[in-house]
């Protein structure tokens, strides 16, 4: 729809993953991952923490055209976007 879109971060345990899933999935549902291994308290049953999650729900490249403005960048809102001027009123 011609829209311009920034992800911003500042955590670097969020940005490896979210990086891992924009620039290598190239299907829904490509990787598993056993998000709760280690979480052995408050399950149902012995095998619920070995229960899989496929990820990504939905595939990037599928949902963003090729001629997309998406980016994203790192480090904390204020100090990446402080000394744009005429875009954000940041007092």
């Amino acid at each position: 729809m011609g829209y311009k879109s920034q992800g911003n971060e500042f955590s670097f345990f969020m940005l490896i993953p979210t990086n891992f899933i924009l620039n290598f999935s190239h299907k829904k549902e490509q990787f598993q991952i056993f998000p709760f291994i280690h979480n052995f308290s408050n399950n149902f049953t012995v095998d619920q923490p070995f229960e899989g999650i496929k990820i990504p729900d939905v595939c990037p490249a599928d949902v963003l055209p090729e001629d997309r403005d998406f980016s994203m960048v790192a480090g904390e809102f204020m100090e990446v976007y402080s000394q744009q001027k005429g875009s954000l009123n940041i007092s």
